[in-house]
């Protein structure tokens, strides 16, 4: 599997928000005005330019792509999760028999 650099990465999330935002036909001043962010913020954005965390989510939130936020949520680690982990997992190990 290859992956993807990072400014390819922000290239694509780029595109995708100007997209969505052509498909709503809002015009980048409208967006960045309602995002709460400067146009050359939300440009940046839509560059794949080195944009802040803050400005992508107010963007997104202003296009309504919730579940663009919800995918970069960490998951969610419950008590039993937790104790799993310290416990070294479900099963203990065991050590190979010598005896043959």
């Amino acid at each position: 599997m290859q992956y993807l650099t990072i400014d390819e990465y922000l290239k694509l999330l780029g595109d995708d928000v100007r997209a969505h935002r052509l498909g709503m036909n809002i015009t980048q001043q409208a967006t960045a005005d309602r995002s709460g962010v400067s146009l050359k913020a939300l440009r940046n954005i839509e560059d794949g330019k080195n944009a802040s965390m803050k400005s992508f989510v107010s963007v997104c939130r202003t296009l309504g792509k919730l579940d663009w936020i919800a995918a970069l949520e960490p998951p969610t680690v419950t008590r039993d999760d937790f104790e799993r982990f310290s416990r070294g997992g479900p099963t203990k190990r065991k050590r190979a028999s010598i005896n043959v």
